[in-house]
């Protein structure tokens, strides 16, 4: 056996591992998004370079959304920054059911949240992952940007994971 097809099966067993209950990622190139999804939860664990954040209850730009498809039910958990009187954090929470226009726009952006082969090591972003759950069980997956060769979960696309995060963000009101 060749260094390289050892290295690849070690990477298929470590894929493996983030999966539970014997579900499988789809392909590279392929959405994670299908019929068979019953729930989504978008994570971001904040991070990246910039400028301290301020003290408070909860770590800047951490946030959870959970979106349950059959009922299109958003679920919420948002750190966010309030600057009066002094800049603190606060935790900001909700849930509600989506409109089905709102829904229809979300969509494609679920859609095309597709697996990417690890390309690079990135730095200087959020740190984000995301859990699909299926009937087989629940995948979960890590940012393309963080793509680095020993990641142990599949990858998703970059750009198409922070435009479902920005449009969860938008939708949590």
């Amino acid at each position: 056996m060749t260094p390289r097809i050892v290295s690849t099966a070690l990477g298929s067993l470590l894929v493996l591992a983030a999966c539970s209950g014997g579900a499988e990622p789809p392909d590279v190139g392929q959405t994670v998004y299908t019929p068979a999804v019953q729930k989504i939860v978008f994570e971001d664990h904040a991070g990246g370079f910039g400028t301290p954040p301020p003290a408070g209850p909860c770590v800047l730009g951490v946030a959870t959304f959970t979106l349950t498809l059959a009922t299109r039910h958003l679920e919420w958990s948002v750190c966010d920054l309030v600057d009066s009187p002094t800049p603190t954090t606060v935790l900001r929470t909700g849930d509600r059911d989506l409109a089905a226009a709102e829904f229809s726009t979300l969509e494609p952006k679920l859609e095309a949240l597709v697996v990417e082969a690890p390309t690079q090591c990135g730095a200087d972003k959020p740190l984000l992952g995301l859990l699909v759950t299926t009937d087989a069980g629940t995948i979960e997956y890590a940012d393309a940007f963080y793509g680095c060769p020993d990641q142990d979960k599949p990858l998703i696309n970059s750009a198409a994971l922070d435009a479902v995060g920005s449009a969860f963000d938008t939708l949590a009101h």
